[in-house]
């Protein structure tokens, strides 16, 4: 795993000639970790930067995340991207008799969850179209969450799938949908065959696991688990990037929203 920002680093240089997809998670990437969910934020420099990238011809930008669309929109705002929500069970390509379907089997799991769970401990997120189990303290191990997990699985049925990410269980009521899927179904759609891509989190594996070279994979921190090929420190370095992407669309033109936050 190499460090995106190393000034001997010129991989963006291929998003010169290409028309790209430009694909960002939200919690932890663009949007700075918080200990409650409802919480979640964009820091105004970062929304400026995404309007400006959004722009360009030779970028198409969107948001692929765990969260439901309506939670992603508010966080957003007026940006107009496309967005992937709840793993990508919440899509262009989801057939509606099938999101009617798992939004009857969610009621059902975040019932039968939240009478096992101590409200105290966890918070049960109904997503719609998935659910989320959250631990209220946070900085759990990952063997914890893995226990969690076990807990879980006897309540699914076939073709429902665990992921697990950060403090959270993620119940996905489809095992045939994940980022990676809704990433090739973006590029698919918009007749890209460059993409880049950058994630925080295990529930974005699906994604940096792909085997095609010609998409870039970032993960937000270094971790010699991951399938990324790049890394930023930190999610604050994600303003670096955003920056970088605009300089190679306009060959270094000073930014108007720098220092806002």
């Amino acid at each position: 795993m190499k460090y995106l920002l190393n000034s001997n680093n010129n991989i963006l240089n291929k998003l010169k000639t290409k028309n790209t997809l430009l694909a960002f998670d939200l919690d932890g990437t663009l949007s700075p970790l918080v200990d409650d969910p409802s919480n979640a934020y964009i820091p105004d420099t970062t929304k400026c930067l995404l309007a400006k990238i959004n722009k360009f011809k030779k970028y198409k930008v969107a948001i692929i995340t765990g969260r439901s669309i309506a939670s992603t929109k508010k966080i957003l705002g007026e940006l107009p991207l496309t967005i992937i929500g709840n793993h990508g069970l919440e899509s262009f390509y989801a057939k509606i008799e099938e999101k009617e379907k798992w939004k009857k089997r969610c009621l059902i799991l975040s019932s039968n969850l939240k009478d096992i769970f101590d409200q105290n401990e966890f918070f049960i997120e109904n997503k719609k179209y998935s659910v989320s189990v959250h631990f209220i303290k946070k900085n759990r191990s990952n063997s914890t969450i893995k226990k969690l997990a076990n807990t879980i699985k006897p309540l699914l049925v076939k073709n429902e799938a665990i992921i697990l990410g950060k403090n959270v269980v993620n119940i996905l009521p489809s095992n045939k949908s994940n980022k990676g899927f809704a990433l090739k179904q973006i590029m698919k759609k918009y007749n890209l065959h460059q993409a880049l891509f950058v994630g925080d989190d295990n529930t974005d594996e699906s994604i940096f696991e792909i085997k095609k070279k010609d998409i870039i994979k970032i993960k937000i921190g270094m971790s010699r688990n991951s399938s990324a090929t790049f890394y930023l420190k930190n999610q604050k370095e994600i303003n670096s990037l955003l920056k970088l992407l605009n300089d190679v669309q306009t060959q270094g033109i000073n930014f108007l929203c720098m220092n806002m936050d």
